[in-house]
């Protein structure tokens, strides 16, 4: 995985984490973003021979005039795609 010397990473409780990424938006973070969903997803968690898919959630907001506002939104957008994925674990699917 690339690591930029300018992108921010915060650990901000157990399983939740902040990443502030100086992107030109027009390139986005989602490009950033989907490269670490992607290398994530690549590896599993093998504990006392189990294997376990390891996945994350996310929210990408744009900072505009406050920096809590978009973390506000960035946790909303997390939060509904967890529900999307629980909803899509529980009936069987794939997510």
């Amino acid at each position: 995985m690339v690591s930029r010397d300018f992108d921010e990473f915060f650990s901000v409780q157990d399983d939740l984490f902040l990443i502030f990424f100086l992107v030109d938006p027009r390139k986005g973070a989602l490009r950033l973003w989907d490269r670490i969903r992607q290398g994530v997803n690549e590896r599993n968690v093998v504990i006392e021979g189990t294997e376990l898919r390891m996945s994350v959630s996310s929210g990408v907001a744009e900072v505009r005039d406050s920096i809590l506002e978009a973390i506000r939104e960035a946790d909303a957008m997390m939060y509904r795609e967890k529900r999307l994925k629980k909803r899509c674990y529980e009936s069987g699917e794939d997510s």
